[in-house]
């Protein structure tokens, strides 16, 4: 939120697992929210497999959305475009949310019948592994291939999930086509990884930079 509001950001994105289990605790989904309430532009969430979406009046998922302001900070659990806007430049996001802990199938399917305005900004957000980047023996970790995220059709996916940074380099000029931010939470008590965030820019030339 800091780093989001000192780089002026249009949007803070989370792909999933902002909390740890999908069961509410109210007091740490009420810490949650104070500290999101801080970022000065619009926050939008997808639910991950590890907090995902269930449809129920007394879940984690409906309480977060009665305590936020819904025009500030965005739920994104349904399988459709959110359309706004920054200036004048139009921007689309496709949210693939989870709605179980595993899944032999990835949710991001619908994205590529979607119809691509042409001027707008195509952005994805999904959580899952990607194969050939993740370790998922059992292949229950929402599994997608690289040509089927190149296949949707949007401009780039930002992705949840596993514990370490894609790409791998702190400074990106050309745009990878997905980027995952690694999560902070360790593997082990060995783990030294440390959480990532990812600054990204992109033009109305559809220009990507970004930095780690």
């Amino acid at each position: 939120v800091e780093e989001g509001n000192k780089e002026k950001a249009n949007y803070l994105v989370i792909a999933g697992d902002l909390f740890d289990v999908a069961k509410l605790n109210k007091a740490k989904t009420n810490e949650v929210i104070k500290v999101l309430k801080e970022f000065k532009e619009k926050v939008i969430i997808i639910p991950g497999n590890h907090d995902f979406y269930i449809d129920e009046a007394d879940s984690l998922w409906h309480y977060f959305k009665t305590n936020v302001d819904a025009e500030k900070i965005l739920i994104l659990d349904q399988y459709e475009v959110l359309i706004d806007t920054v200036g004048d430049q139009e921007v689309r996001f496709y949210p693939a949310a989870c709605r179980t802990l595993h899944s032999d199938e990835h949710m991001i399917g619908w994205v590529a019948a979607e119809e691509k305005a042409k001027n707008a900004i195509h952005i994805g957000i999904a959580h899952g592994n990607v194969v050939g980047l993740g370790r998922d023996e059992d292949g229950k970790y929402f599994n997608m291939k690289e040509s089927e995220l190149k296949g949707a059709g949007v401009d780039f996916w930002l992705l949840g999930h596993i514990h370490v940074a894609y790409p791998t380099q702190d400074l990106v000029n050309e745009n990878p086509g997905y980027f995952m931010s690694g999560t902070h939470m360790p593997d082990s008590w060995k783990s030294t990884n440390s959480g990532n965030a990812w600054v990204i820019e992109i033009d109305e030339l559809k220009n990507v930079k970004a930095r780690r």
